[in-house]
Order: C-alpha cells, then sequence, then structure tokens
C-alpha cells in the first residue's frame, strides 16, 4: 500500500521530468566503460525514473540508500 501510494505521488512529476542537455551523448561516449550510480534516493521511485529516462541501460550498477 505505502510503495503504491508513493509510486503515484511520483508519477505526477514524471511530466516534467527529463534528461538535461548533452547528457545522453555523454553517456553514449562514456558506455565502454562500466558505470555506477549511487543514490540517497529511494529504489522504489528512482529506479522507475531512470528506466522512463532510457538511463538505466548505461549503468552497470546502481545502489540505492534504501537498499
Amino acid at each position: 500500500m505505502v510503495t503504491a501510494t508513493a509510486r503515484t505521488f511520483r508519477s505526477s512529476s514524471l511530466r516534467k521530468l527529463e534528461v538535461l542537455p548533452n547528457i545522453l551523448r555523454l553517456l553514449k561516449e562514456l558506455e565502454e566503460y562500466p558505470m555506477a550510480i549511487v543514490s540517497d534516493g529511494q529504489r522504489v521511485l528512482s529506479k522507475l525514473e531512470l528506466k522512463y529516462l532510457g538511463l538505466d541501460k548505461y549503468f552497470k550498477f546502481v545502489h540505492f540508500s534504501s537498499d
């Protein structure tokens, strides 16, 4: 119940969520290197946002503080 509520609340902000200019170009240039994300975010929200933005495929390792 809490997870579903949090996702519903957060999804309302996705309409304004976007990747900063040139970030995708930079990530494509760095694709040959193993990259990671260490985040203070909550996995239940941030993992979906990474996927929504198409950024998840660039990172071999992703660790959230909620893990």
